[in-house]
Protein backbone atom coordinates (compact mmCIF):
# COMPACT_ATOMS: atom_id res chain seq x y z
CA UNK A 1 0.00 0.00 0.00
CA UNK A 2 2.88 2.41 0.69
CA UNK A 3 4.10 2.05 -2.90
CA UNK A 4 0.67 2.99 -4.26
CA UNK A 5 0.57 6.09 -2.02
CA UNK A 6 3.97 7.29 -3.24
CA UNK A 7 2.90 6.91 -6.89
CA UNK A 8 -0.33 8.83 -6.27
CA UNK A 9 1.66 11.68 -4.77
CA UNK A 10 4.04 11.46 -7.72
CA UNK A 11 1.42 12.47 -10.35
CA UNK A 12 0.95 16.14 -9.17
CA UNK A 13 4.72 16.59 -9.06
CA UNK A 14 5.00 15.55 -12.72
CA UNK A 15 2.44 18.11 -13.82
CA UNK A 16 3.98 20.79 -11.66
CA UNK A 17 7.44 20.13 -13.11
CA UNK A 18 6.36 20.78 -16.68
CA UNK A 19 3.64 23.43 -16.12
CA UNK A 20 5.68 25.73 -13.82
CA UNK A 21 9.29 26.85 -14.16
CA UNK A 22 11.93 27.09 -11.47
CA UNK A 23 10.58 30.44 -10.30
CA UNK A 24 7.09 28.97 -9.97
CA UNK A 25 5.90 30.86 -13.01
CA UNK A 26 3.25 29.32 -15.26
CA UNK A 27 4.85 27.98 -18.44
CA UNK A 28 1.69 28.59 -20.46
CA UNK A 29 2.69 32.16 -20.63
CA UNK A 30 5.93 31.09 -22.31
CA UNK A 31 4.23 28.93 -24.91
CA UNK A 32 4.91 25.42 -23.57
CA UNK A 33 6.72 23.36 -26.13
CA UNK A 34 5.21 20.30 -27.76
CA UNK A 35 7.88 17.93 -26.46
CA UNK A 36 6.97 18.82 -22.87
CA UNK A 37 3.48 17.47 -23.47
CA UNK A 38 4.87 14.24 -24.90
CA UNK A 39 7.18 13.76 -21.98
CA UNK A 40 4.35 14.23 -19.49
CA UNK A 41 2.20 11.67 -21.29
CA UNK A 42 5.05 9.15 -21.33
CA UNK A 43 5.74 9.63 -17.61
CA UNK A 44 2.09 9.09 -16.75
CA UNK A 45 1.95 5.89 -18.83
CA UNK A 46 5.04 4.51 -17.05
CA UNK A 47 3.58 5.34 -13.65
CA UNK A 48 0.28 3.59 -14.42
CA UNK A 49 2.14 0.52 -15.73
CA UNK A 50 4.22 0.28 -12.57
CA UNK A 51 1.13 0.61 -10.38
CA UNK A 52 -0.69 -2.15 -12.28
CA UNK A 53 2.30 -4.49 -12.03
CA UNK A 54 2.58 -3.97 -8.27
CA UNK A 55 -1.13 -4.59 -7.82
CA UNK A 56 -0.98 -7.87 -9.79
CA UNK A 57 2.11 -9.10 -7.92
CA UNK A 58 0.38 -8.64 -4.57
CA UNK A 59 -2.49 -10.99 -5.53
CA UNK A 60 -1.90 -14.55 -4.15
CA UNK A 61 -2.25 -17.38 -6.70
CA UNK A 62 -4.05 -20.67 -6.10
CA UNK A 63 -1.03 -22.99 -6.77
CA UNK A 64 1.07 -21.07 -4.22
CA UNK A 65 -1.71 -21.37 -1.69
CA UNK A 66 -1.73 -25.15 -2.24
CA UNK A 67 2.03 -25.45 -1.91
CA UNK A 68 2.02 -23.94 1.57
CA UNK A 69 -0.73 -26.28 2.81
CA UNK A 70 0.52 -27.95 5.96
CA UNK A 71 1.25 -31.68 5.63
CA UNK A 72 0.75 -33.39 8.97
CA UNK A 73 2.30 -36.72 8.01
CA UNK A 74 1.80 -39.76 5.80
CA UNK A 75 -0.47 -42.79 5.90
CA UNK A 76 0.46 -46.03 4.11
CA UNK A 77 -2.44 -48.18 2.94
CA UNK A 78 -2.52 -51.52 1.07
CA UNK A 79 -5.03 -52.30 -1.64
CA UNK A 80 -5.84 -55.50 -3.50
CA UNK A 81 -8.01 -56.95 -6.24
CA UNK A 82 -8.36 -60.39 -7.79
CA UNK A 83 -10.33 -62.20 -10.47
CA UNK A 84 -10.92 -65.80 -11.51
CA UNK A 85 -10.67 -66.43 -15.24
CA UNK A 86 -10.51 -69.27 -17.74
CA UNK A 87 -7.06 -70.13 -19.12
CA UNK A 88 -6.53 -69.61 -22.84
CA UNK A 89 -3.32 -71.67 -23.13
CA UNK A 90 -2.28 -75.23 -22.33
CA UNK A 91 1.47 -75.82 -22.10
CA UNK A 92 2.51 -79.47 -22.48
CA UNK A 93 6.05 -80.70 -21.88
CA UNK A 94 6.99 -83.80 -23.89
CA UNK A 95 10.02 -86.03 -23.49
CA UNK A 96 11.52 -88.24 -26.18
CA UNK A 97 14.29 -90.64 -25.19
CA UNK A 98 16.15 -93.71 -26.35
CA UNK A 99 18.71 -96.01 -24.67
CA UNK A 100 21.16 -98.12 -26.64
CA UNK A 101 23.74 -100.33 -24.95
CA UNK A 102 26.35 -100.16 -27.68
CA UNK A 103 26.01 -96.94 -29.65
CA UNK A 104 25.13 -93.33 -28.89
CA UNK A 105 24.58 -92.80 -32.61
CA UNK A 106 21.90 -95.47 -32.71
CA UNK A 107 20.12 -93.94 -29.72
CA UNK A 108 20.39 -90.47 -31.31
CA UNK A 109 18.92 -91.68 -34.61
CA UNK A 110 16.04 -93.33 -32.79
CA UNK A 111 15.21 -90.07 -30.98
CA UNK A 112 15.36 -88.20 -34.30
CA UNK A 113 12.84 -90.61 -35.83
CA UNK A 114 10.42 -90.21 -32.92
CA UNK A 115 10.85 -86.44 -32.91
CA UNK A 116 10.03 -86.28 -36.62
CA UNK A 117 6.85 -88.33 -36.10
CA UNK A 118 5.76 -86.14 -33.17
CA UNK A 119 6.26 -82.87 -35.07
CA UNK A 120 4.41 -84.15 -38.14
CA UNK A 121 1.51 -85.32 -35.95
CA UNK A 122 1.30 -81.96 -34.19
CA UNK A 123 1.32 -80.01 -37.45
CA UNK A 124 -1.49 -82.19 -38.76
CA UNK A 125 -3.53 -80.88 -35.82
CA UNK A 126 -2.86 -77.32 -36.94
CA UNK A 127 0.03 -76.34 -34.65
CA UNK A 128 2.61 -73.96 -36.09
CA UNK A 129 6.40 -73.94 -35.62
CA UNK A 130 6.23 -71.21 -32.96
CA UNK A 131 4.05 -73.50 -30.82
CA UNK A 132 6.72 -76.23 -30.76
CA UNK A 133 9.90 -75.39 -28.83
CA UNK A 134 12.93 -77.52 -27.96
CA UNK A 135 13.77 -77.14 -24.28
CA UNK A 136 16.75 -79.50 -23.99
CA UNK A 137 18.74 -82.18 -25.79
CA UNK A 138 21.13 -84.50 -23.91
CA UNK A 139 23.42 -87.42 -24.66
CA UNK A 140 24.86 -89.22 -21.65
CA UNK A 141 26.16 -92.54 -20.41
CA UNK A 142 23.68 -94.40 -18.26
CA UNK A 143 24.75 -96.30 -15.12
CA UNK A 144 22.93 -98.14 -12.37
CA UNK A 145 24.16 -99.08 -8.92
CA UNK A 146 24.22 -102.88 -8.59
CA UNK A 147 26.03 -104.99 -6.00
CA UNK A 148 27.98 -102.00 -4.69
CA UNK A 149 29.29 -101.00 -8.09
CA UNK A 150 28.31 -98.87 -11.09
CA UNK A 151 27.08 -100.94 -14.02
CA UNK A 152 27.10 -99.37 -17.49
CA UNK A 153 23.69 -99.68 -19.16
CA UNK A 154 24.28 -97.81 -22.39
CA UNK A 155 23.93 -94.41 -24.03
CA UNK A 156 20.85 -92.41 -23.21
CA UNK A 157 19.68 -89.69 -25.60
CA UNK A 158 16.79 -87.47 -24.51
CA UNK A 159 14.97 -84.46 -25.90
CA UNK A 160 12.35 -82.23 -24.24
CA UNK A 161 9.72 -80.24 -26.12
CA UNK A 162 7.41 -77.45 -24.99
CA UNK A 163 4.09 -77.50 -26.81
CA UNK A 164 1.87 -74.41 -26.50
CA UNK A 165 -1.74 -75.17 -27.32
CA UNK A 166 -3.78 -72.02 -27.98
CA UNK A 167 -7.06 -73.92 -28.29
CA UNK A 168 -7.67 -75.40 -24.85
CA UNK A 169 -10.22 -77.88 -26.19
CA UNK A 170 -7.52 -79.34 -28.48
CA UNK A 171 -5.17 -80.28 -25.62
CA UNK A 172 -6.40 -83.87 -25.35
CA UNK A 173 -5.85 -84.49 -29.06
CA UNK A 174 -2.33 -83.04 -28.85
CA UNK A 175 -1.47 -85.39 -26.00
CA UNK A 176 -2.85 -88.45 -27.79
CA UNK A 177 -1.07 -87.63 -31.05
CA UNK A 178 2.27 -87.08 -29.24
CA UNK A 179 2.01 -90.29 -27.23
CA UNK A 180 1.01 -92.33 -30.29
CA UNK A 181 4.09 -90.98 -32.06
CA UNK A 182 6.35 -92.28 -29.25
CA UNK A 183 6.68 -89.36 -26.81
CA UNK A 184 6.19 -89.21 -23.04
CA UNK A 185 4.25 -86.48 -21.22
CA UNK A 186 6.15 -84.81 -18.39
CA UNK A 187 3.77 -81.98 -17.46
CA UNK A 188 0.53 -80.21 -18.37
CA UNK A 189 -0.07 -76.59 -17.28
CA UNK A 190 -3.02 -74.26 -17.76
CA UNK A 191 -1.77 -70.71 -18.35
CA UNK A 192 -2.73 -67.27 -19.66
CA UNK A 193 -1.50 -65.69 -22.86
CA UNK A 194 0.55 -62.50 -22.46
CA UNK A 195 -2.24 -60.43 -24.01
CA UNK A 196 -4.94 -61.72 -21.65
CA UNK A 197 -2.64 -61.51 -18.62
CA UNK A 198 -1.74 -57.87 -19.40
CA UNK A 199 -5.39 -56.85 -19.90
CA UNK A 200 -6.50 -58.45 -16.64
CA UNK A 201 -3.62 -56.96 -14.63
CA UNK A 202 -4.36 -53.49 -16.00
CA UNK A 203 -7.99 -53.75 -14.92
CA UNK A 204 -7.12 -55.17 -11.50
CA UNK A 205 -4.46 -52.51 -10.91
CA UNK A 206 -7.12 -49.79 -11.16
CA UNK A 207 -9.34 -51.72 -8.74
CA UNK A 208 -6.50 -52.23 -6.26
CA UNK A 209 -5.56 -48.52 -6.30
CA UNK A 210 -9.19 -47.54 -5.71
CA UNK A 211 -9.36 -50.03 -2.84
CA UNK A 212 -6.31 -48.48 -1.15
CA UNK A 213 -7.62 -44.95 -1.70
CA UNK A 214 -11.08 -45.74 -0.31
CA UNK A 215 -9.65 -47.34 2.82
CA UNK A 216 -7.23 -44.47 3.42
CA UNK A 217 -10.01 -41.92 2.94
CA UNK A 218 -12.23 -43.78 5.45
CA UNK A 219 -9.48 -43.52 8.06
CA UNK A 220 -9.08 -39.78 7.40
CA UNK A 221 -12.81 -39.17 7.74
CA UNK A 222 -12.82 -40.99 11.08
CA UNK A 223 -9.90 -38.81 12.25
CA UNK A 224 -11.47 -35.58 11.00
CA UNK A 225 -8.64 -34.94 8.57
CA UNK A 226 -8.18 -35.03 4.80
CA UNK A 227 -6.37 -37.26 2.36
CA UNK A 228 -3.66 -35.59 0.29
CA UNK A 229 -1.65 -36.60 -2.75
CA UNK A 230 -0.02 -39.99 -3.24
CA UNK A 231 3.70 -39.83 -2.31
CA UNK A 232 4.81 -43.44 -2.92
CA UNK A 233 3.46 -46.51 -4.71
CA UNK A 234 4.57 -50.14 -4.89
CA UNK A 235 2.84 -52.90 -6.81
CA UNK A 236 2.84 -56.67 -7.20
CA UNK A 237 0.85 -58.52 -9.86
CA UNK A 238 0.97 -62.26 -10.32
CA UNK A 239 -0.88 -65.44 -11.08
CA UNK A 240 -0.03 -69.08 -10.56
CA UNK A 241 -0.47 -71.42 -13.54
CA UNK A 242 -2.49 -74.52 -12.72
CA UNK A 243 -0.39 -77.66 -12.96
CA UNK A 244 -2.71 -80.35 -14.25
CA UNK A 245 -0.02 -83.02 -14.23
CA UNK A 246 3.69 -83.39 -13.52
CA UNK A 247 5.79 -86.51 -13.81
CA UNK A 248 7.22 -87.15 -10.33
CA UNK A 249 10.10 -89.29 -11.61
CA UNK A 250 8.64 -92.53 -10.27
CA UNK A 251 6.59 -93.30 -13.34
CA UNK A 252 5.60 -91.80 -16.64
CA UNK A 253 2.13 -90.56 -17.38
CA UNK A 254 2.00 -92.04 -20.83
CA UNK A 255 4.19 -94.28 -22.91
CA UNK A 256 3.77 -94.67 -26.64
CA UNK A 257 0.59 -96.55 -27.64
CA UNK A 258 -0.31 -97.10 -23.98
CA UNK A 259 -3.80 -95.60 -24.30
CA UNK A 260 -6.69 -96.70 -26.43
CA UNK A 261 -9.23 -94.11 -25.27
CA UNK A 262 -9.07 -90.39 -26.19
CA UNK A 263 -7.68 -88.15 -23.49
CA UNK A 264 -10.01 -85.57 -21.91
CA UNK A 265 -8.48 -82.54 -20.21
CA UNK A 266 -10.77 -80.61 -17.84
CA UNK A 267 -9.67 -77.01 -17.39
CA UNK A 268 -9.85 -75.08 -14.12
CA UNK A 269 -10.09 -71.36 -13.36
CA UNK A 270 -6.94 -69.32 -12.77
CA UNK A 271 -6.85 -66.63 -10.09
CA UNK A 272 -5.09 -63.39 -11.05
CA UNK A 273 -4.30 -60.97 -8.20
CA UNK A 274 -2.82 -57.49 -7.89
CA UNK A 275 -1.70 -55.79 -4.67
CA UNK A 276 -0.52 -52.21 -4.16
CA UNK A 277 0.84 -50.20 -1.24
CA UNK A 278 0.35 -46.43 -1.45
CA UNK A 279 1.62 -43.66 0.85
CA UNK A 280 -0.74 -40.65 1.05
CA UNK A 281 -0.25 -37.20 2.58
CA UNK A 282 -2.30 -36.37 5.68
CA UNK A 283 -3.79 -32.86 5.48
CA UNK A 284 -5.63 -30.84 8.15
Amino acid sequence: MEEKYVLVRFFPNIFRLFIYDDDNNYRGDKKMKKNNYLFVIAAIAIAFGTLASMSYAQQPSTPQARDITEVLGEITMPGSAQMDTKPDLVVITLRIQSLDKDSAVTAKNHVAEILDRVIRALKQLGLSDDQIETLSYNIEQQYTWENSTNVFKGYLVSCSLKITVKDVDKAGKVIDASVDAGAYVDSINFELSKEKEAALKKQLLTDAVNDAKEKANSVMVALGQHLGRAKSVSMNADYQPIQYYKNDGVGTMYAGNALSLPTTIMQSDITVSVTVTIGFEILP
